[in-house]
């Protein structure tokens, strides 16, 4: 997990019942953004700081056809 205003991070196990209200994005007064990822970054979730966007998630799909 990742916040966009400090350099850190932090490795989170047992997640299988995380869910986004889990999830706080408020330190101190401010409402930051949020990156959750998996370990080799195959998949992406955030929280941004907007109230009325998001939040968002990602993840790459392989198109087979393109692999033939």
């Amino acid at each position: 997990m990742l916040n966009s205003h400090y350099n850190n991070s932090f490795i989170l196990e047992n997640t299988s019942g995380l869910i986004s209200e889990d999830i706080n994005n408020q330190i101190e007064e401010y409402i930051h953004d949020v990156y959750v990822v998996d370990k080799d970054f195959s998949w992406t979730y955030i929280q941004t700081h907007e109230v009325d966007e998001g939040p968002y998630f990602y993840k790459p799909v392989l198109d087979p056809v393109f692999f033939k």
